[in-house]
């Protein structure tokens, strides 16, 4: 299919532990894998080049690196975030073990309960804070055991003068943060619900402005996980929850692109896929595994009658012993199948790879030279065709080692350093600089020098807070709406369906949930792709804009304050639906709340979001002039329905 590349395609890394007579030590064997680990980086880094190249010119190149189960990335992905090299991993990484879903968790047990102190000190340790341990231990009373059963609050009252100017001034700022979200907790008013609260708090600390992209990606996986929990905020504390956290996957890195770039996954999830590059570590490990389960069990045909199934239960010995002939066959036959489960899972491996194979495993020594490799692993699949490399690589000489010995100066050279030096400090934990104050994730300002606002005294306007699922419903509308476009009526259904539920798997609905929500939508948008009103409204038009922003300063007595407005579809059309022409500029926004089409529900919703359309127009005719013709409409995808209004006559 495609021409054999000019370079060698196949890459053998092996590595020997031991030494004849001597097997390795369990360091040796971490350090081997280390050393592994580091080789993987330097080709990824010697492939970052051509990454770079292929991004630039809008080609696919993708690199691949597989392994057998998820831990033996461990030593890699360390080394990945010291370089600074971005990649996908696709279900490697769990939630409960990224810091910033620790640090969420802690924020929201210590405003649960105020003396959980292990909580508490949690928070004012994250980058938000980012107290030192000599300011935290100042803090909590530096081991005077009449301060052990106070709270972090009341400690913060009585030490906070004792920490250094700089923990002094972060801690003023935290705790008084979090005082005011504790007051705010059951004013429905202004916290509609408990996972508003808890997102509200952490937008206020900076949490954002902590993080990357993917990083942001997970805490919105956790907001989700809160809004289905009750609002008694005991779930939290419950194992239940840690169960469903440790069950989901972190999300891959937004900016890594899935034709372009690294990513880390298992050779199972590599199934069908294809790689120009793929490295494939750890041939030598295996998979956990039970030696001897209390009941071995064998599914087969049954050899008697054709086209029927038959399942053999073996139970273990009385004394755990393995000598039960129908136990002992049972497993026969099960090994026999994984040996051959390994053969195409080695197979599937090899065969992502599109220019180039990188192969790299670790054999041991034995009494009598290299011994063969666990039954288990790829490396004994492989070991009929890698033998002779590894073999080669073992009658290498081994590199010579210079000697750790240093020479050391007179005395009055070691004087003369001792008095130049510098001292070195602790390193500090990773925070917020303090003349910053953290603002929203805020994006495409277009336009500038120019009020966007209105004047001072227009009506303002409060979007109303639903459930978080009902947000996500709104959202992935929206999403789907703007990216789909005039191409939603080609979009068969069940490729609708597909992309509804990938959008909320991302955001962490499972179960019923999931399947509510997907149902929800996609009857929506098929609604809209049937509507020739909403085709209309999706199709290429002048000055067309989906999701159109803009930002400005609003003057106010305690000064100005940054105000981002964002309208979800803008365009130039004839003065009615489907009318020709393009002198009048629409604004349309989505409304996925629901409700019926009568006349008193469209009179109730025009009446609470005309505020918010005035404001876009008001924008477009500071853009474009004052006297442009305006039409303001709202869309319901629900009912397929179109309201719209001349702002002039109402």
């Amino acid at each position: 299919h495609d021409p054999a590349p000019p370079e060698p395609a196949l890459h053998i890394h092996p590595q020997i532990l031991g030494t004849p007579g001597r097997r390795p030590t369990p360091d040796e064997t971490r350090e081997a894998h280390q050393q592994e680990a580091q080789q993987v980086l330097r080709i990824l880094e010697q492939q970052m080049p051509a990454i770079e190249a292929a991004r630039a010119e809008g080609r696919d190149y993708r690199i691949a690196v597989l392994v057998r189960a998820r831990p033996h990335l461990a030593q890699l992905v360390p080394l990945l975030r010291r370089r600074g090299i971005p990649f996908r991993a696709v279900e490697i990484e769990r939630l409960s073990e990224r810091q910033e879903l620790l640090d969420l968790l802690s924020l929201t047990r210590a405003l649960l309960h105020p003396m959980d102190r292990i909580a508490w000190l949690a928070v004012l340790r994250a980058p938000w804070c980012g107290l030192t341990l000599d300011d935290l231990h100042r803090l909590t009373g530096a081991d005077n055991p009449r301060f052990k059963k106070l709270s972090v609050l009341e400690l913060i009252e009585l030490h906070q003068h004792l920490l250094t100017p700089d923990g002094q001034h972060r801690l003023a700022r935290t705790a008084e943060i979090l005082r005011r979200a504790l007051e705010l907790r059951w004013r429905q008013a202004e916290i509609p619900s408990f996972v508003s609260w808890i997102e509200r708090t952490w937008r206020t600390l900076g949490g954002p402005a902590c993080l990357d992209a993917a990083a942001y990606e997970n805490a919105q996986v956790f907001f989700s996980l809160l809004d289905a929990l009750p609002p008694d905020g005991l779930a939290p504390f419950t194992g239940e929850f840690a169960a469903e956290l440790d069950r989901l996957f972190a999300q891959p890195d937004p900016s890594v692109s899935g034709t372009c770039g690294i990513q880390l996954m298992t050779i199972h999830k590599a199934k069908g896929l294809g790689f120009d590059v793929v490295l494939v570590p750890g041939l030598d490990r295996t998979s956990s595994g039970d030696d001897n389960p209390l009941v071995c069990s064998l599914e087969r045909i049954d050899p008697g009658h054709p086209g029927e199934t038959e399942f053999l239960v073996a139970p273990i010995g009385m004394h755990g012993e393995n000598t039960e002939p129908l136990y002992r066959w049972v497993r026969r036959q099960r090994q026999m199948r994984f040996d051959e489960e390994r053969k195409r899972l080695f197979y599937v491996a090899c065969t992502r790879a599109r220019r180039e194979l990188h192969l790299f495993g670790a054999a041991v020594y034995g009494a009598s030279g290299l011994s063969a490799p666990n039954k288990d692993s790829l490396l004994k699949t492989a070991w009929p065709a890698l033998q002779d490399d590894f073999e080669t690589a073992a009658r290498a000489p081994e590199p010579v080692v210079a000697p750790r010995v240093l020479s050391f100066p007179a005395p009055a050279v070691l004087e003369e350093l001792a008095a130049a030096a510098v001292p070195v400090s602790a390193p500090s934990p990773r925070r917020l600089l303090l003349d910053i104050e953290p603002l929203p994730r805020e994006e495409n300002v277009t336009a500038a020098g120019i009020s966007v606002t209105g004047s001072p005294d227009s009506p303002d306007y409060r979007r109303p807070e639903g459930s978080r699922q009902a947000r996500l419903i709104g959202s992935t509308v929206h999403t789907l709406m703007q990216r789909l476009g005039p191409h939603l009526s080609a979009i068969s259904p069940a490729d609708l369906r597909a992309r509804t539920a990938s959008l909320f798997r991302a955001a962490a609905l499972t179960g019923d949930a999931l399947s509510s929500a997907t149902t929800t939508v996609t009857k929506m948008l098929r609604a809209c792709a049937a509507d020739p009103v909403c085709q209309w409204i999706l199709a290429p038009h002048p000055d067309a804009q989906s999701e159109a922003s803009w930002s400005g300063f609003l003057a106010q007595e305690s000064g100005a304050r940054l105000r981002t407005l964002r309208a979800d579809r803008v365009f130039r059309a004839g003065p009615a639906p489907l009318a020709d022409g393009a002198g009048v500029f629409w604004v349309i926004d989505y409304k996925t709340s629901p409700g019926s089409s009568g006349a008193l529900f469209l009179a109730q919703e025009r009446t609470r979001y005309a505020p918010q359309l005035e404001a876009y127009g008001r924008v477009l005719r500071a853009l474009h002039g004052q006297d442009i013709p305006l039409r303001l409409g709202l869309y319901y995808p629900a009912s397929a329905l179109l309201d719209y209004w001349d702002p002039a006559t109402g």
